[in-house]
Formats: C-alpha cells, structure tokens, sequence
C-alpha cells in the first residue's frame, strides 16, 4: 500500500486513468496494475491472451484510451519496434509509462518520446522483497544517458544505501552493496530463516535488506545501479562486467537487444535481436566493439 499510494499520488493517478495488464499475473508488476488502478477507482483492461502481441495492445489502447503502460522495458522496446507512422496516432492516449524488472537500453526512452512527445517515462527500480519498487527516476526528454539509465531516488517511506563490505557508506561515485530500507520490507522469506538472516540486516538500528546488486551515489543525490555481483565474470584473471558488454553492443543501431554470457568453455558470448530490415554480420559486429572494449572483453 505505501508503494501504490505513493506512485498514485506521485504521479495524479485517479478514476479517469485507464491501465492496460501486459504483464503476467504471476509477476510483481501486476500488482500495480490491478491494485493501483482499483485504489485510484480507474480502470485496468486485461488482454484475453498473454502472449506477446503488439499489434493487439495497439488496438487496445486506441478503443479504451489507455493511459498508464507499466512492464518491463522489452514489452516497450516491442510496441515502440512495431508502431508505424500510422499506428502512432493509435497511441496518443499513453501519457505515464513506467518501466522496471530488467536493464532500461539508454536510448529507449528517447525512442519513446519521440513516438510519444506527450507522454512521461518513468524508470523504476527494487526488489519483490520490499515492495516490488522503492526508488524511480523521470526520464527528461533529451536527456542523455552514457551507461544506464539512473536508478533515481528512493519513493515515500523508503531509503536507499550504498555500503562497503565493513557496511559502511561509500562516497559519492564508489561502487558498493546496495541496501534498501523502510516500509516496504518483507518480514521474512517463509520456512528460511538462514536465507532471512543472511539477506535481511540490521544497521544502525535499521532493518535493511541486502539485494545483491552493486550500485553508486551520483552527485545529485540519486543511485546509479551497476548489476548485480554475479554479472561479473573473471576470465584469464581479468574482471569483466557483463552489463557493460551489453550497454556496448545497444549502442549499435542494429541492434536492439542484446544479452551476453560465458559458456562452459569460458568464451564470452553475445546473443543479439535486430530491428526489423536490419542485417549485419558477426564481423561487423566485432569491427563495432574494437572501438569501444578492450580484446578480452570481446
């Protein structure tokens, strides 16, 4: 309830607002849809089917005007990828598009604007365990992002650290264990306690929960989120941070989407999806990151 009443009034959510349920129900995101919009006494419309289908989700908004959108960033990526010339006067309705779960490509939200100049992207962050969301950034249109996009501030009732393995504060730009803290808590994981008592702390007379992702103060007071501690790989003794790979090989016009991992073999591989009429080839690919990453982290 904190995390929604606070989203709700954060962002003027009330009765005349319209949801459209493109995530699962068995994933946390859904619960803002289905609670927010009923707090609010607005509207959430539940496609007949989950399955991932742009075209549907076009349709859908334009007859029930939909005006929140709140998924993961690929969902978007998808309708943005889809969307025509035509098919974007289909979607002037969206005005708040909240995005969280997984890694926001840097130059998505200007994509989003561009497509919805009205619009406000909004990129959110936390953890299942204290309240699916604690911290949020508004994404400015012509902002400009090098690695990530922000992780933002924490939201009402809520607090954010950054802390060394002797659990104190790292300074401004030091990379460190990210904590949250405040109303959102879990009280335990049920039947663990040795999972509870290893992910949940007690700090300076507060009970913080310890999620597993590295992050850094930046200068004006927000959080910059580095992944987590197991994205980073050692390979012949160097210490490679997956993420970055991956934010290199977004920046590449192709490429809209890219994941990449260490096999069994211990070579770094990259699985990569282009937009639609693109075709490179694995050469160029290489040529690409040549310019940006050292040999050992291609």
């Amino acid at each position: 309830m904190n995390t929604i009443l606070d989203i709700n009034d954060r962002f003027r959510i009330s009765e005349k607002d319209v949801f459209l349920a493109v995530s699962k129900i068995n994933f946390d995101l859904s619960i803002y849809d289905l609670f927010g919009s009923l707090v609010a006494g607005g509207t959430v419309v539940i496609p007949e089917s989950d399955n991932v289908n742009p075209e549907k989700w076009i349709e859908l908004i334009e007859k029930y005007k939909v005006t929140v959108w709140n998924s993961v960033p690929a969902l978007m990526q998808i309708l943005i990828t889809h969307a025509t010339s035509e098919s974007k006067n289909r979607l002037t309705s969206l005005n708040r598009i909240f995005l969280s779960g997984d890694w926001i490509p840097v130059d998505l939200p200007t994509e989003i604007y561009n497509l919805l100049p009205h619009s406000m992207v909004v990129a959110m962050g936390g953890a299942t365990e204290a309240a699916i969301w604690s911290v949020y950034h508004v994404c400015i249109p012509g902002e400009l992002y090098i690695n990530s996009v922000p992780y933002g501030k924490p939201l009402i009732n809520q607090a954010l650290y950054v802390l060394d393995s002797n659990l104190d504060d790292c300074p401004t730009g030091v990379k460190g264990d990210l904590y949250i803290g405040g109303k959102g808590l879990a009280t335990r994981y049920i039947n663990n306690p040795i999972l509870t008592k290893e992910k949940f702390i007690n700090w300076k007379g507060k009970r913080l929960y310890k999620t597993g992702d590295k992050a850094a103060y930046l200068k004006g007071g927000e959080i910059q989120f580095l992944g987590r501690e197991d994205m980073q790989v050692k390979i012949n003794g160097y210490r490679i941070e997956l993420g970055e790979i991956e934010v290199v090989l977004k920046k590449y016009k192709p490429i809209y989407q890219a994941v990449v991992v260490v096999n069994r073999h211990k070579i770094l591989v990259a699985a990569v999806s282009l937009y639609e009429g693109e075709n490179i080839t694995e050469t160029k690919v290489i040529n690409y990151l040549k310019s940006y990453l050292p040999q050992y982290m291609i």
